[in-house]
């Protein structure tokens, strides 16, 4: 039971790594914007922390679906999430509430508290799922379909990547039909 909760988790938290990354990339320019609007970075690092967060993002969700160094995975996702919370703190404390924070990837939601809170569910879950890290992968419970894995492993998390950014493109669809 232990084992199917700490997998679920993975899968959760993985999934919404995946999802916030493939959003961003989508409309990394919108993005770059977003992380101005926040005032916490210098015009010169502007380009690069913009363009290396969804790739961050990216590597924890697929560190934690696949399960291949879910310990790597989860301590980069409990420091980008502490990251997130202290800059979002930042930027609420200097007036800029109200801002696209493109938080989880999505466009159009502006920073609150509501952003900080949901950053602290995510961190809450990280922090329960990390004493397991490395007891859970998905080669060992068989969704691959094949105890070998590897090749099922690549196969998954290509289709999860493909799901995030359907998804995330159905996202933008729909803020784009929402504001018309």
């Amino acid at each position: 039971m232990l084992e199917n909760s700490v997998l679920f988790l993975q899968l959760l938290i993985g999934g919404v790594f995946l999802l916030a990354a493939a959003a961003k990339l989508l409309h990394l320019s919108d993005f770059k914007a977003a992380v101005q609007g926040f005032g916490l970075v210098p015009a010169r690092a502007l380009q690069p922390v913009s363009g290396a967060i969804p790739v961050l993002e990216l590597l924890c969700g697929t560190l934690l679906i696949t399960g291949i160094a879910v310990a790597w995975g989860v301590w980069l996702s409990v420091s980008l999430v502490v990251a997130f919370i202290v800059a979002s703190s930042v930027a609420l404390a200097q007036g800029r509430g109200g801002i696209d924070c493109y938080c989880f990837g999505a466009g159009r939601q502006p920073l609150g508290k509501a952003t900080i809170i949901k950053q602290i569910v995510i961190l809450t879950l990280l922090v329960v799922l990390a004493p397991t890290a490395g007891s859970t992968w998905l080669v060992d419970v068989g969704l691959t379909g094949d105890a070998s894995g590897v090749a099922g492993a690549a196969v998954f998390v290509i289709g999860a990547w493909a799901v995030a950014f359907v998804a995330a493109e159905l996202l933008r669809l729909r803020t784009i039909s929402q504001s018309h």
